[in-house]
């Protein structure tokens, strides 16, 4: 099986990690710890602290291809899309137009919420964040598909981009009720440290294949930021520039700050059965780091080179070859050299939440609409949700705009004193490989986690 199996699998394999975005299933339940981080006019129930490590594990990806993209039924057989029997433009009409992965790693180290009077509630919280994004052109897997079929490839828009940064936020949640009845605000101050961000890109390429050699023609670039973080040329054509750590030298390298925006109103209704309807907006991580001159390496590649890199490709290739090989060899086409290096900055990712809440019966249940933006990618999830006298939430729910169009669910248990505990995913996917993938793109996430809590008595009932 060595030789036939693309770097389709190592792309997909590659991002399942811990992160700590917050489920989209748990925006409409007014007692939940969850709901904190997407909108800080929210505010629980009850007091809470955050259990470090437990306080939120779970495992999360997001990309508009996966498994069906690259095997193929004929005559009840599957086949790889590199096997003979399935014909190139088959491959390249399977394929989107720009394929992606992204990622995010969250981790709180303490957290903390608490209510400060009737109408006032704070948040606090320390943690590290690491966000991963991979653009790949689709003209790379018709490469590994056609390989010496065709004597010119045009490449562009391959690009790979990590950035890790401190978080440390203080956050205010006011309830306006005397000045606008139902209005309820909110807002979060975050100090950013940058750690590292690392971006290559070729925005262009051109490769002209010979029987001994490849002619590449590059248009690319990248950057590095980070305090004890150099550059290494390659020292021969195809050899990948590396990124290398100096232990005696790390530090911070940029410094930053971020603000969260929310606000919440609450429109009563004199109907039988509906108890009226919930607007709320925000906006997330709206921020910047700021580097200095000398933590920031400039990198370009732009002109003609020759690479003598993999020949045969579909004889030669690997299943053992892991992603980050992979994207070496490819990244290393473009030859990069360091230039000197200037300040600069690095926006960080922002994220966009707007709901409609039509609470029921007492506000026993509700269904709820939410519209989501984040990581580029737009999102329209209904969902319906049962809450039991604010302690016990269960909830379902359907995102309808995302490559997978996928069910979730959310099970959540906050007792006013004790231990709260959540169990959910955004995406429930029903058929996966034997590999554990989802068939079809490979959008996942699942999500558990132990908050504890102690209750207020400025807590609304």
């Amino acid at each position: 099986m060595k030789k036939h199996i693309s770097i389709c699998l190592a792309i997909l394999l590659l991002p399942l990690t811990v992160s700590g975005q917050a489920l989209r299933g748990s925006y409409f339940f007014d007692s939940s710890i969850q709901r904190v981080k997407m909108n800080p006019a929210f505010a629980p129930k009850t007091n809470y602290a955050t259990i470090p490590v437990l306080g939120d594990l779970s495992l999360t990806v997001n990309s508009n291809i996966g498994v069906s993209n690259f095997l193929f039924p004929k005559g009840g057989e599957l086949y790889p899309y590199l096997n003979q029997n399935v014909t190139s433009a088959e491959f390249q009409a399977a394929l989107p137009n720009h394929p992606s992965i992204k990622m995010a790693m969250d981790m709180d180290v303490l957290g903390a919420g608490f209510y400060v009077g009737p109408k006032g509630f704070v948040t606090f919280d320390v943690g590290s964040r690491v966000n991963l994004r991979m653009d790949v052109p689709s003209e790379l897997f018709v490469f590994l598909k056609d390989g010496m079929a065709k004597d010119t490839y045009n490449f562009k828009d391959f690009a790979i981009s990590q950035d890790a940064y401190l978080q440390v936020s203080g956050g205010y949640r006011r309830d306006l009720g005397d000045l606008v009845p139902g209005l309820t605000v909110g807002a979060k101050l975050k100090l950013l440290f940058g750690l590292e961000k690392v971006d290559m890109r070729i925005n262009n390429a051109q490769i002209k294949m010979g029987q001994d050699k490849w002619e590449l023609t590059t248009d690319a670039e990248g950057s590095i930021y980070g305090k004890g973080v150099t550059f290494s040329e390659g020292q021969e054509d195809g050899e990948m520039p590396s990124v290398n750590l100096d232990t005696q030298n790390l530090g911070l390298a940029g410094f930053g700050f971020a603000v969260d925006l929310g606000a919440e109103y609450k429109l009563p209704l004199d109907i039988p059965v509906l108890d009226g309807i919930n607007f709320s907006a925000s906006v997330v991580d709206l921020g910047t780091i700021f580097y200095s001159d000398e933590n920031v390496s400039k990198l370009q590649s732009k002109g003609s080179a020759s690479f003598e890199g993999l020949k045969d490709i579909n004889a030669q290739f690997d299943v053992d070859e892991s992603l980050k090989k992979i994207a070496a060899d490819f990244m290393a086409l473009a030859n990069f050299e360091e230039v000197q290096g200037v300040g600069g900055s690095s926006a960080i990712t922002p994220k966009a939440y707007v709901g409609v809440e039509a609470p029921m019966l007492n506000n026993l249940m509700s269904v709820g609409l939410l519209y989501s933006y984040m990581y580029g990618i737009n999102d329209l999830t209904l969902s319906y949700n049962l809450k039991v006298k604010n302690i016990f939430n269960v909830g379902l729910n359907y995102s309808m705009l995302n490559n997978a169009k996928s069910m979730g669910f959310l099970v959540e248990f906050i007792p006013r004193n004790g231990v709260a505990i959540f169990l959910g995913t955004d995406y429930l996917n029903l058929q996966y490989t034997p590999q554990g993938l989802p068939v079809d793109k490979l959008i996942m996430n699942a999500k558990f986690g132990l908050n504890a809590t102690f209750g207020s008595k400025h807590a609304r009932k």
